[in-house]
């Protein structure tokens, strides 16, 4: 398994579902709320400049679950 760490303050892009139930780097920035090591899938995506991780949901969102997992996209690098 792939580890992503990704710090406290990191700018990330939330994923929307799109075509043929892929995950897709959607419009909406969210700002990592504590450091968190994140899951990569097994696939890939995102382009050159971007790549899926796998984090909690309480990583993004105040109220989110951390058993709950959500894909954001971060910038490669």
């Amino acid at each position: 398994m792939n580890i992503s760490k990704i710090k406290k303050g990191e700018r990330v892009i939330l994923s929307h579902l799109g075509h043929n139930g892929f995950f897709y780097p959607g419009d909406e920035e969210v700002i990592i709320l504590y450091d968190v090591s994140g899951e990569l899938p097994a696939w890939v995506g995102g382009g050159i400049k971007k790549m899926p991780v796998i984090i909690p949901e309480s990583a993004v969102i105040f109220s989110g679950k951390h058993n709950k997992k959500i894909i954001v996209w971060k910038e490669k690098g």
